[in-house]
Parts: structure tokens; C-alpha cells; sequence
């Protein structure tokens, strides 16, 4: 098994032998069904020192971060660097079973540490990449009544947290400190989403973007919308598939040549 880093700017990929530790496990026939079920989700990072990734390409160092829980509900990260062709040695943290990390599901980078949400909504994995360690964290208090539940970066660039609750209603928070902060600004996705489009199921929310413009991507019976956060618009179409269970939005940036 390989990861593909792929560039989507300039069309360039890289495929990547898995953590030596992750590869060379033998399992038992038991232990390989668990292995073969791990949950996962991985996060590229430019690695240039004070860059503003206003800029950075394929040409640029690159950090791979991949954070997996196994059915026994052990968590694991490893982290990649193309600057020295090698993986780290692999952290582990165990916790409750029913707490996995989401599968390729959008992650947040708050200074140096990435977060990562898990299936129950209620628990959110902290991998610490500069000391190499795991923590679990709790995601804001909710009610059972969830419909959908995203981590986002909060204005300003700290730790967000984002939730469909009463069915229709998008909820924010941020985490400036060691509480939760809940936002007073709660938008009824009825009033922005086109008529009978809001699906029934409860993984709304499937991606997330920040910079000069913060978004969510809303799924619906008519195919993924973005919500621009702090507007009154409309929600937009992004595409008319209804299949669609995950966006990963990235912005393009043009650096004019400077004359000759």
C-alpha cells in the first residue's frame, strides 16, 4: 500500500511507501481484518520556514502528516519529510474505541500541532508534530440530535469547530483557550440553501475553506453548496452531483513576473 502526494497546481505526484513500522507489521488473519479496517487521514504541510503559502509549489519541501485508528481504538501518526525521504518514528495513543479518527476527512493546523475529528463528534485527536506525541481533546458540548459536524480554523487562525444542529442550523465555535467558545452567529441553512434541498442524512458538512474568504461546503440533494461564513448571500452551487461526501477547496495564486 502507497499514499499519492499530488500537486494539484502543477499536475506533479509522488507515491509514498507507508511508515516502515504500519508496513511491516505481520498480522494474524484477525489482526489483518483490523489492520485492513484502520481509519485514516493524512495532511500535506508545506515546510518552509515563514513561508505565507501565498507562493509555495511541487518545488518546495513537503511534510506528510498520517494519523490512523485501529479497531482496538489505538491511534497512530507518523510524519513524512521530503527533505529527508524518511518518516518519523510513529506515535500511539489509546483511547475509546468508538473515538476514530474520521477517514479523509479535512484536518486543521493551529501553530505546530494538527487536529483531526473522530467519528462520535465528541472526541478530537491533537498530534503535536513538533515533540512527536498524541492527545485527545473534547469537541464542544453537543446534543445527540447532530447533523452534521466539521473542524475549521476560527477567524484569526485558532482551533474552529462547526455543527448542523436542529436540522438546519449551522453553529460555530472557536477555542481561543482551553474552552470552547460557542459563537453567537447561527445561520439557518433554509433561508440560504435553495427550497427542499437540505438532505436528511447527518454529514452535512464536508469540507471547509479560509484566507480571504471563510466557506463551508454544505452537502445537499443538488450537489455540494458553499456557505460563506459572516454574509447574508445566497449559498453557491459547486457542483450538481448529489454523490459528493467530502470537498477539500484549495485557492490558486498568480505572482506576476516582475518586469523585465
Amino acid at each position: 500500500m502507497q499514499l499519492l502526494v499530488s500537486d494539484p497546481m502543477t499536475g506533479a505526484d509522488r507515491l509514498l511507501d507507508l511508515p516502515e513500522r504500519w508496513r511491516n507489521i505481520h498480522w494474524s488473519e484477525q489482526q489483518h481484518w483490523m489492520w485492513m479496517n484502520i481509519r485514516w487521514s493524512a495532511a500535506v504541510l508545506c515546510a518552509v520556514d515563514g513561508c505565507d503559502h501565498l507562493d509555495c509549489h511541487g518545488g518546495d519541501p513537503f511534510r506528510v502528516a498520517l494519523v490512523g485508528t485501529d479497531a482496538a481504538g489505538t491511534t497512530h501518526a507518523a510524519l513524512y519529510s521530503s527533505e529527508t525521504e524518511a518518516w518519523s518514528g510513529p506515535a500511539s495513543i489509546d483511547h475509546h474505541p468508538n473515538a476514530i479518527v474520521k477517514a479523509r476527512r479535512p484536518s486543521v493546523l493551529v501553530g505546530n500541532a494538527l487536529y483531526f475529528l473522530c467519528n462520535n463528534n465528541t472526541s478530537i485527536v491533537e498530534f503535536d508534530m513538533a515533540t512527536m506525541t498524541l492527545s485527545v481533546i473534547p469537541s464542544p458540548p453537543l446534543p445527540e440530535d447532530v447533523h452534521g459536524a466539521l473542524l475549521m480554523t476560527a477567524e484569526g487562525g485558532g482551533l474552529g469547530f462547526a455543527a448542523v444542529l436542529e436540522r438546519s442550523n449551522l453553529h460555530l465555535w472557536s477555542k481561543p483557550m482551553d474552552e470552547w467558545e460557542h459563537l453567537q452567529d447561527v445561520r439557518d441553512l433554509k433561508t440560504l440553501l435553495p427550497r427542499g434541498s437540505i438532505s436528511m442524512m447527518n454529514n452535512l458538512l464536508i469540507g471547509f475553506a479560509d484566507g480571504g474568504v471563510r466557506v463551508v461546503v454544505v452537502r445537499t440533494y443538488h450537489g455540494p453548496y458553499v456557505v460563506e461564513l459572516g454574509s447574508t448571500e445566497p449559498a453557491r452551487v459547486v457542483s450538481r452531483r448529489s454523490g459528493i461526501n467530502v470537498v477539500f477547496p484549495y485557492t490558486s495564486f498568480c505572482t506576476p513576473a516582475s518586469p523585465p
